[in-house]
This record gives structure tokens, sequence and C-alpha cells, in this order.
């Protein structure tokens, strides 16, 4: 789990610095060092504090999102499509995604919060297959059905396609 968490920590790190957001670089960048480390004790508050200042950038980007995402509108194939991603439906997504991972209950009420914004996202028919999953409790299928979704150019998701 903290190899992954240190990929994402990584494509952060690269993205926010692409766009210039420098303390989210920075913050992501030794999250990502912990993780790879090992080290979740030093991991955590590093997140905690990475979370604030995402919290702090949706906050202060809000106007700018609000008139973009009311223009945007979301693809016929239920993607993300030309659509603003609200940063706080990023940090939720990795939320669920790691509860997922360690097959965490919990992972059922989380989803069941996101369901409404993910029918915007990505279509009722993508949301219905990994609520089909969830329900069977097969973590492992909805995690593969996440990463389908987040694909810019996803397929059919359909468990039975699964390797």
């Amino acid at each position: 789990a903290l190899a992954e968490q240190a990929g994402r920590m990584h494509k952060l790190c690269g993205v926010s610095g692409t766009v210039g957001a420098k303390a989210i670089c920075r913050l992501a960048g030794e999250a990502e060092a912990a993780c790879r480390a090992g080290a979740a004790d030093r991991a955590a508050p590093v997140m905690w504090e990475l979370a604030a200042q995402l919290q702090t950038l949706k906050e202060s980007a809000a106007p700018f999102l609000d008139t973009a995402t009311a223009d945007a509108e979301v693809d016929d194939a239920g993607g993300w499509g030309d659509a603003v991603v609200d940063p706080q439906m990023l940090i939720d997504l990795a939320d669920l995604r790691s509860r997922l991972q360690v097959q965490d209950l919990s992972a059922l009420v989380r989803f069941a919060q996101l369901a409404p914004a993910l029918h915007t996202a990505w279509g009722a028919r993508r949301v219905a297959a990994l609520q089909s999953v969830l329900e069977g409790l097969d973590f492992p299928a909805a995690l593969e059905l996440m990463v389908r979704a987040d694909d810019p150019a996803p397929s059919e998701l359909s468990v039975g396609d699964r390797c």
C-alpha cells in the first residue's frame, strides 16, 4: 500500500510542479520519500499537511472552478471529458482506493457517499458496474474498475474483461 501511495505522490508532485504549486509539490515529494522508505509514521503528518494545502488550493480556485465547471460537459462516454476535476474529488477517490486496497468494509459507505458525484463524472453504467462488484465484496475488481474509469480513453467496464 505504501508503494502505491508513493506512486500517487510522485504523480501529484509532477503535476503540481508543472502548474507551479510548489508547496504541494514539496509536500508530495516528502510523502513519496517517506512512503518509499516504508515510514508510514513519517508519511502520515505530511499527508495531513498535503490535504490541508490541497483544500486551500481548492478554496482559492473555487471561483474559477465554479465558472469552468458550469461551462464544461461530461463526454458521451461518461468520462471526465473536458470537465474540470474537483481537487476534493481526487482526494475522496484516493481515500476510496485506500480503503479498497486494504479491503476495509468502510469502502462501501465511502462509495455510497461518492456515488452521486461519480454518476456525473463517470456515467451511470460505470457507477453501476462498480456498485455491482462492491456488493459482491470483490474489492480487487472494484479497484480495477476505478483504474479503468480514470483512464483517459476507457474501454468497456465489464468485470468479465478482467485479467
